[in-house]
């Protein structure tokens, strides 16, 4: 037998239009004394949990990417999204997960802390932080600074354009196989 139920405390909160959510931003959030309720500023913007903050109305416009075909015409209104404790999403992006922040545009924070400012950046993991635009931090902890740089693995650093934290992984391994050769 499969049994699936859902529930809100009696204190749960919800608004659509109303207090800090505008247009049809949808804010839920059930919070105490000591900090704020969920704030979804722009339309089709959805914020969730304590603190979250999910940005105002952007534009989407296609950038005509060859394996994928836009149908949204020139341009879509289009919302933010934030859930989590302490949440922040900037114009058209994404934060999932406690504190974590993704400010630049379209960008992409998830995990706990992940930090993502650079425009069209991605930070995935625990603390992990894409600053510049089109940066992509992917591992716990892990920083991508520089413009178009790919940092992945725990603790990778990329600074410049494309340094792979995976590729020291592979070399490790090579040399790690060629000993067991000898």
């Amino acid at each position: 037998m499969l049994a699936a139920g859902f529930t809100m405390s009696p204190q749960a909160f919800a608004q659509v239009n109303v207090g800090g959510g505008t247009g049809s931003g949808t804010a839920i959030s059930s919070c105490n004394t000591n900090s704020t309720e969920a704030n979804a500023e722009g339309s089709y913007s959805v914020a969730i949990g304590c603190e979250a903050d999910a940005g105002q109305n952007f534009n989407l416009v296609d950038r005509g990417n060859p394996s994928f075909t836009w149908t949204g015409g020139s341009q879509n209104n289009s919302g933010s999204t934030a859930i989590g404790t302490g949440t922040e999403a900037g114009d058209v992006a994404t934060a999932l997960g406690t504190q974590a922040k993704a400010i630049g545009r379209s960008s992409v924070a998830i995990g706990a802390a992940a930090y993502s400012n650079g425009n069209t950046s991605l930070a995935l993991g625990r603390q992990s932080a894409a600053t510049a635009d089109f940066a992509q931090a992917i591992g716990n902890v892990s920083s991508a600074t520089g413009q178009g740089s790919l940092a992945v693995g725990h603790s990778a650093l990329a600074s410049g354009n494309v340094v792979l934290r995976l590729v020291q992984l592979i070399l490790k391994m090579q040399v790690q196989w060629l000993i067991k050769q000898m």
